[in-house]
């Protein structure tokens, strides 16, 4: 495939994601996918995005780079949204909703083969959703 197929293949999933469900998207995700390192079915990505899902039900995403090279795509995103529901996720934790106003940024790296995304690594800025969901304190400043 071209880069601006491999292009188009991302932008269809920030697509999906912009629909509004944890399970949107699922059909540009290999049934072979290594992500972050581990094989995984897409139907496990929906249920890894799921806590977030219920927590900021309007979540979107805005693409604010997106560059690729070969079957590489590489995408610098923030998601935003308001945390209207009850968080609540076995790793990090839980927090009532709070009606506050969350962003967080992603830096996702996509490998795209015959049109489907075969491995993903994807970070982002956890620590400040979890900041902003009220999970865990934010930092006080420092005393003048």
């Amino acid at each position: 495939m071209s880069i601006e197929e491999n292009k188009a293949v991302v932008r269809k999933l920030e697509e999906a994601l912009n629909a509004g469900r944890a399970d949107a998207g699922l059909e540009v995700w290999a049934e072979d996918l290594v992500f972050n390192g581990r094989r995984i079915s897409p139907q496990a990505i929906a249920q890894l995005r799921a806590p977030l899902w219920d927590a900021v039900p309007d979540l979107r995403w805005t693409m604010e780079q997106l560059v690729a090279e070969g079957d590489w795509v590489a995408v610098r995103s923030t998601m935003r949204g308001t945390h209207t529901g009850d968080f609540a996720h076995p790793a990090f934790g839980s927090a009532p909703a709070s009606g506050r106003a969350v962003e967080m940024l992603y830096l996702d790296h996509y490998r795209v083969v015959d049109g489907k995304i075969a491995e993903a690594w994807e970070a982002r800025d956890a620590l400040t959703l979890l900041q902003q969901l009220g999970v865990i304190p934010a930092p006080t400043p420092p005393a003048t």
